[in-house]
């Protein structure tokens, strides 16, 4: 409907929007998230994994950086992690 909607704020890592625009994946600092445009819902996608998606030899004073996001699979429903 090209309004515009803030899906989250302060983010010190990359925000990536899924292929349609249907969701955005954001790096809390320690977790990758999903907000979900249409119903406004958010979920965390890697608490309960047990691993880590940050780089734990980071010897800056600061967050460490997520390692990242390789990709979206093609329908957009799902995001591809790396770590």
């Amino acid at each position: 409907d090209g309004s515009r909607k803030l899906v989250s704020q302060k983010q010190r890592f990359g925000v990536s929007l899924s292929p349609g625009a249907k969701y955005s994946i954001y790096f809390d600092g320690k977790d990758w998230n999903s907000y979900s445009i249409a119903s406004g819902a958010t979920v965390n996608l890697t608490k309960s994994l047990g691993v880590h998606f940050f780089n734990e030899n980071n010897d800056e004073p600061a967050l460490p950086p997520p390692y990242g996001v390789a990709g979206w699979t093609r329908v957009g429903l799902k995001m591809i992690a790396t770590c």
